[in-house]
């Protein structure tokens, strides 16, 4: 493979919905093969991985909802749902004008100043930070410390990858900058 597709490849896994899926399925393989690397209930005393592991989806629903983790479960859902709300909102007016929505794109575009994007400059982002944390909450509470690293980095850079875009590409960036902030209520140039 030539240097230009291990770049094209590299440039798309760190774009935000290759970010949360990335995320989420480290979540869900960690909850998935947890039971090989501990020595408490669960444990797979004989037979393959792959059957543990295949009951381990069968019996998910269960497990999310037993006394246990119900906690977690409900915590998870609590954020999970307002990033799915958010996600919608968001995506709303590019679907509106028929824009491309993916932060690489350089078609031509528009900057969105009413609706969600009056309160906050970066709805989506926000989305994906719930959508993880939820989902960490939910399948695998112990990586949320490294997923919550993962995203902060992941969203800094590409905030300001964007921001630097619009700056050149859109006049009027710099007025909305200044009244809108960042994260609902939250200001920070």
């Amino acid at each position: 493979m030539s240097e230009s597709v291990f770049s094209t490849i590299r440039t798309y896994l760190l774009i935000p919905p290759a970010v949360t899926g990335e995320c989420l399925l480290a979540h869900l393989t960690w909850y998935l093969i947890r039971p090989l690397f501990t020595e408490g209930p669960g444990f797979p005393e004989e037979g393959p991985a792959c059957t543990m592991i295949a009951e381990r989806v069968w019996n998910l629903p269960g497990d999310l909802l037993s006394e246990s983790a119900l906690p977690l479960t409900a915590a998870g859902l609590f954020l999970i749902i307002p990033g799915i709300i958010i996600a919608a909102l968001a995506l709303t007016p590019f679907v509106r004008y028929r824009i491309n929505p993916h932060p690489l794109s350089r078609t031509p575009h528009r900057l969105f100043t009413d609706g969600i994007y009056r309160r906050s400059r970066n709805p989506m982002y926000l989305s994906h930070f719930f959508l993880l944390f939820g989902w960490g909450l939910v399948f695998s509470p112990e990586l949320l410390p490294l997923t919550v690293i993962w995203i902060g980095y992941f969203l800094k850079r590409q905030i300001l990858m964007e921001e630097e875009f619009l700056e050149e590409t859109c006049p009027e960036y710099r007025d909305y900058l200044k009244r809108t902030p960042r994260w609902f209520g939250i200001r920070n140039s």
